[in-house]
């Protein structure tokens, strides 16, 4: 997903110089660095037989679009792979035919090749193939986080009881060396 939506400069801001298009280091991150920031940046719930795939990103239009296509792009994955299941079980299936001759057998193997082409055609017709869109991501009204008001009163308090701290340290030290 991110080698084919070419995400590794979105994923790496503060590296990417979006005027020259280089690498401010001369080297791109390399793919298990981004895939670490991908996937920190994904939460799934999954209460059967629902999940809930979300996207956390600076850019909320990125994470509305990264989510989505993330989902596309697993259906995609997952029906190619089914495709490719069924093509070699009728191929294996095929090579079997030919080395019976059995009626009941060949019969048994042309119902179970006729199962693996409605497999393939199954996987072909359905474009949402392992996952259905109840509701598309969206990008968000409001900014979910940083929250700035808890941020500033948490700082507020810390930076109080930093400096209550330091004056008690200061008038002890003024008491014990006077």
């Amino acid at each position: 997903f991110i080698k084919a939506r070419n995400l590794i400069p979105d994923l790496f801001p503060e590296e990417w110089n979006k005027q020259t298009l280089t690498w401010n280091t001369g080297e791109p991150p390399n793919i298990k660095s981004a895939v670490n920031k991908l996937q920190s940046s994904i939460s799934v719930e999954d209460e059967l037989p629902l999940r809930i795939i979300a996207v956390e990103w600076t850019d909320p239009v990125l994470a509305a679009e990264w989510s989505n296509e993330l989902v596309k792009h697993l259906n995609n994955h997952i029906r190619q792979q089914r495709i490719e299941e069924a093509n070699k079980s009728i191929f294996f299936l095929e090579e079997q035919l030919d080395k019976t001759s059995l009626v009941e057998n060949k019969s048994i193997l042309f119902s179970l090749i006729e199962e693996q082409t409605k497999n393939i055609m199954l996987a072909n017709v359905r474009e949402e193939y392992a996952f259905k869109f109840i509701d598309p991501a969206v990008v968000p009204e409001q900014i979910i986080r940083p929250l700035k008001l808890q941020t500033v009163v948490l700082g507020t308090i810390a930076g109080f009881i930093l400096s209550l701290f330091l004056v008690f340290i200061r008038a002890y030290i003024k008491k014990a060396f006077t």
